[in-house]
């Protein structure tokens, strides 16, 4: 081979990298370094600590009739997962807890639920005769990112006798309120909370607002919270999740560092070379008769089901004469989600998408105010006395400070 065909032949293959390496950018943004998993790239930590899993199942007198072959298998089954899922942690502590915490001695968690029975309850003893969840959580909650709580229990308040309703539940949300800030002040990473509401089989005495007891043989709500880090509890969520749950809820607060870029040939329009946020020469795409825009994000931050990232109503625009004509998972490297917006006129300018930061509407729907005993009339069978209160002195921590769980902004030029 002549010197003059050899240096032709390099200029090629360097021309062919190049474009490869172009190619391969404009699926790639700037300061993400996740990798590719199915569409769905998942946070990971180099040398990463994997946290202590310590559980907690209430044990008072309202929790008896649930113990039965339906909660034995669930939780037992979930309980099994995390134990020996040695990616997320290393150890698990069984406990049970009403007025005080009574350590479980150490056996595997499926053996240990597979023996349960209100028996088991009564003898482990405690205060069995009230609930009082803003002290469990009080003495529960993890305050360092080396920790997950399980907590289990059907989180109804229990004011008793010569208690104001009102007055209770107000008290217990505002000190549920000053234990979760409290945690989030004291956590150095981003803490976060997940609750999953479990439909079961109930067959025993079920107690009001009054602790008058009243026999009931229907399937009644218990509820499996996690609290943690956010990193940590997408672990738990994506690697070992509750099968089947009736409702799930996730707390967390703003992410400041999502990734996202504009879509090259998303539209009729240039990405800016400077800025993978800005558009420029922006035209009305005459196949659709309005100008399009397409953003590529990277979620996987986010602790939410798909289906909340993909739901158009849990986002806000700066523009009104923009909107989401739908949102979709992608098989991008380090981006989840494409968004695809458009306009009916060309508009320069910024325009802020906000991911919102919503309670979904399950908890109002099975919030139960008036803590009456359980009839067809009162349509509250499948409902949870002080339900509301409870999560949204959570969410309300949360959320002080910012109500959204994403923001991003392109400039169009």
């Amino acid at each position: 081979m002549n010197k003059k065909t050899f240096t032709k032949n390099i200029l090629l293959i360097g021309g062919i990298i190049s474009a490869i390496s172009l190619f391969m950018l404009s699926c790639a943004g700037p300061g993400d370094e996740n990798k590719e998993n199915g569409g769905h790239a998942t946070p990971t930590s180099i040398n990463k600590t994997k946290p202590v899993v310590k559980v907690y199942i209430e044990n008072s007198v309202s929790m008896d009739a649930y113990i039965n072959k339906d909660f034995k298998n669930r939780l037992g089954s979930y309980l099994s997962s995390i134990e020996i899922s040695s990616n997320i942690t290393d150890s698990l502590s069984l406990n049970f807890i009403n007025r005080e915490i009574i350590d479980i001695p150490s056996s595997q968690a499926a053996d240990f639920i597979d023996k349960l029975s209100p028996d088991v309850f009564r003898k482990l003893g405690g205060c069995r005769r009230t609930s009082d969840i803003s002290e469990m959580l009080n003495t529960i909650c993890p305050c360092t990112e080396n920790e997950v709580v399980v907590f289990v229990s059907d989180c109804i308040f229990s004011p008793g006798k010569g208690e104001n309703p009102d007055n209770y539940l107000s008290s217990q949300q505002m000190r549920i309120k000053n234990r979760m800030n409290s945690m989030k002040k004291k956590m150095a990473s981003s803490p976060a909370v997940v609750i999953y509401r479990v439909l079961g089989d109930f067959d025993g005495n079920y107690y009001d607002k009054n602790n008058a007891p009243q026999e009931w043989d229907e399937k009644r709500p218990y509820y499996i919270w996690l609290i943690g880090s956010k990193e940590n509890l997408m672990d738990f969520v994506n690697q070992v999740p509750f099968e089947n749950p009736d409702r799930v809820c996730m707390i967390s607060s703003l992410d400041k560092s999502i990734n996202y870029a504009v879509v090259p040939g998303g539209g009729s329009y240039s990405v800016s070379k400077s800025n993978p946020h800005a558009i420029e020469k922006p035209k009305v795409d005459s196949r659709h008769g309005r100008m399009i825009v397409k953003v590529k994000v990277n979620f996987s931050n986010i602790l939410q089901p798909n289906e909340y990232l993909e739901d158009i109503s849990n986002y806000v625009l700066s523009d009104r004469q923009f909107s989401i004509d739908k949102i979709e998972k992608c098989g991008l490297d380090k981006f989840t989600h494409i968004i695809t917006l458009s306009s009916k006129n060309v508009k320069r300018g910024k325009l802020k998408i906000q991911l919102k930061n919503y309670l979904p509407s399950w908890v109002e729907e099975y919030n139960d105010d008036m803590g009456y005993s359980l009839t067809e009339y009162n349509d509250n069978l499948e409902k949870t006395y002080g339900l509301k209160c409870m999560v949204e002195g959570v969410y309300d921590v949360f959320t002080y400070e910012n109500k959204n769980l994403a923001e991003i902004e392109i400039s169009i030029n």
